[in-house]
């Protein structure tokens, strides 16, 4: 019997059409909007009033840092979170939007440094690891701040650097491996440099670029590729049992670059 002539374009009645592109939705700093957020529910119990791309963003990180980091959920909701723009992206399906990633800025003033080898629990110090520089804290007792490799501290003035903080990245693993993580960085990082003055204070310092992230050891090379640069002089400290270290990076926001001469050069980009 003879076979019929090969179709080699039927090749393409097998191929799936490209998934459509996801979509970030931007929540601006929530505020008094999360006043009743309880962080000993669920994200999909919460009252009615939060505001739903919030939710959604609570929701991939219950997803990836309590269930599978096993991060206690009532320490997954901050303090920060209010004061906080956040993004979210969405995988499109026929049916409905899946929030898929999530991402949050925080504008200054932040709380003091890390305190190198420092072991953390919801943001409290609670103890130091023997080969630290620093003495484990006394009673109630804040560790003062420190300067480190890109960020000077003066203790006598206002004359420390701002910096805004990103944080709670977070990609749920069905979504991994297709550079989103990018998608959100990028995202945020550009609507700060657009929004410049957004978080500066009437009367205090200028925010001019400067970036921090305190990043899990195992997501430094997720960081390194968005441009981000490991602050050796911070060392590392202890979240809720995983190992962080502090990055920065520099973004140009089209003003007049400071002196530095303490420092080395860490490089513009974005």
């Amino acid at each position: 019997m003879a076979f019929p002539p090969a179709n080699h374009t039927s090749l393409l009645d097998f191929s799936q059409p490209a998934p459509p592109p996801p979509i970030v939705s931007f929540q601006p700093p929530p505020m008094e909007a999360l006043s009743r957020y309880d962080r000993s529910r669920l994200p999909t119990d919460q009252y009615y009033n939060i505001p739903q791309t919030f939710r959604d963003a609570m929701i991939v990180r219950q997803q990836v840092f309590v269930q599978e980091q096993r991060v206690p959920m009532h320490y997954e909701y901050d303090e920060d979170d209010p004061r906080s723009a956040h993004w979210v992206l969405y995988s499109q399906t026929a049916a409905a939007l899946i929030p898929v990633g999530t991402i949050r800025l925080v504008p200054f003033p932040h709380p003091a440094h890390p305190v190198s080898g420092g072991v953390y629990v919801d943001g409290r110090l609670v103890a130091v690891n023997p080969v630290s520089a620093y003495p484990p804290p006394t009673g109630n007792s804040v560790p003062a701040d420190r300067s480190t490799t890109y960020h000077n501290y003066n203790s006598n003035s206002n004359g420390s650097e701002p910096y805004l903080k990103l944080g709670r990245l977070a990609i749920v693993p069905s979504h991994r491996g297709r550079r989103l993580a990018g998608v959100l960085i990028n995202a945020a990082i550009d609507w700060a440099v657009r929004n410049s003055a957004y978080f500066n204070h009437e009367h205090g310092p200028e925010w001019k670029g400067l970036v921090l992230i305190h990043a899990q050891k195992s997501a430094v090379r997720v960081w390194r590729y968005a441009g981000f640069i490991e602050d050796e002089g911070m060392g590392s400290w202890w979240e809720e049992g995983m190992e962080h270290v502090g990055m920065y990076r520099r973004v140009n926001v089209d003003v007049e670059e400071e002196v530095r001469a303490a420092a080395p050069p860490l490089s513009a980009g974005g």
